[in-house]
């Protein structure tokens, strides 16, 4: 594992960071803290809804959205290690971030049988913070991935004009 202390400690900090947001915010709007209706823009509205299936409510029974839970968290780990293991620091703040989302999710599924959404967008989308941090950290992840993509085809580039002036 090549990865700094400084960078395992800020993406962890991240990924602790989304989950207590998360949580906090959920805690919010079920103990009415936070009053349900129009925030801030139209196209805003905080509400309750009780998410019981997968993506968008998909009624998938809850075994196997428990199992595709823990596959996916599976996968997020390997890819973990992956970033610590090629030193690749972007990447796993970025899958620290989607870690932090997916344990506030996984924890609503164990704890309350459903997803607990709250943020309405255009009168047609709920989420909550998990379900953004996530998104955020996957599209981070993906432009870590391009940008390597085209490093890496730079300097190959230059290698292989390197191998030709010779």
């Amino acid at each position: 594992m090549k990865i700094d202390k400084l960078t395992a400690v800020l993406g962890l900090s991240v990924g602790a960071g989304a989950l207590l947001a998360d949580r906090v915010t959920k805690m919010a709007v079920m103990k009415g803290a936070v009053r349900q209706g129009p925030a801030f823009f139209s196209w805003l509205e905080i509400t309750i809804h009780h998410n019981f299936g997968l993506l968008g409510n998909l009624a998938i029974p809850r075994i196997l959205i428990l199992l595709f839970s823990l596959l996916a968290l599976g996968v997020l780990a390997y890819g973990l290690f992956d970033a610590l293991k090629y030193n690749r620091r972007m990447d796993f703040i970025a899958l620290c971030l989607v870690l932090g989302g997916a344990l506030g999710n996984l924890y609503d599924r164990v704890t309350y049988v459903y997803v607990f959404d709250w943020l309405m967008f255009f009168k047609t989308s709920i989420i909550n913070f998990s379900d953004a941090f996530i998104t955020i950290g996957l599209i981070m992840y993906a432009i870590g991935q391009f940008v390597r993509k085209i490093e890496n085809k730079d300097v190959d580039c230059h290698e292989t004009q390197t191998k030709i002036e010779r």
